[in-house]
């Protein structure tokens, strides 16, 4: 963007407002560049020469008579969209008890041949993948996503421990094409043999 015409007093500050609003689950780069020059149009004495330093040389702009007529800062801006973080699903059964129960998780901003996607939740990790054998996902059209998912755990013992009495399976999909949402709904089954957390 373009800030023309703006004075700046010496030892003054200059606040740039920068507004970050992505469309799409992408990275977006873009660079904020400051121009000063004087007021009265004057260069400044200063020359800048081949031995001068080359991070210099790029950011000052050189007059015929090799004084200096402007300074340049450029500053870089990456971009990254955020989901919104989903609450935590909390699962409760009784000691040597079984449980079965439908977990929904929202996929947003999803867009046909988007890279990886944000994790969907503290208990699983949803990616995207080509491979024809991971579950898909239509909306009816030609465009089709794949998922494919897992648990993780805090470490390999609780692994050992958990991994018999948690399971998960994907059981629906649905992906909105307008809002670009993808709605998976998990079959969780929990199995305590003993009271845990």
């Amino acid at each position: 963007f373009h800030l023309a015409g703006i004075r700046l007093p010496p030892k003054e500050k200059l606040e740039i407002p920068v507004l970050f609003m992505p469309a799409e689950m992408k990275i977006y780069k873009a660079v904020v560049v400051i121009h000063v020059m004087r007021e009265n149009g004057e260069n400044w004495p200063y020359k800048v020469t081949a031995e001068s330093n080359t991070d210099l040389n790029r950011s000052v702009i050189v007059a015929e008579n090799g004084e200096t007529q402007g300074i340049l800062w450029i500053y870089p801006i990456n971009g990254t969209p955020e989901a919104p973080q989903q609450k935590s699903v909390v699962i409760c059964c009784q000691a040597r008890q079984r449980l079965e129960q439908r977990v929904e998780l929202l996929l947003i901003g999803v867009m046909p041949g988007a890279p990886a996607l944000p994790d969907a939740g503290n208990s699983a990790v949803v990616h995207t993948d080509e491979s024809p054998s991971a579950p898909e996902v239509t909306d009816g059209s030609s465009a089709t996503l794949e998922f494919l998912y897992e648990l993780q755990y805090q470490s390999d013992e609780i692994r050992s421990q958990l991994e018999s009495l948690v399971g998960m399976q994907l059981v629906e999909k649905e992906w909105d094409t307008e809002s670009r949402i993808v709605t998976l709904i998990f079959n969780v089954v929990f199995a305590p043999n003993k009271p845990m957390r």
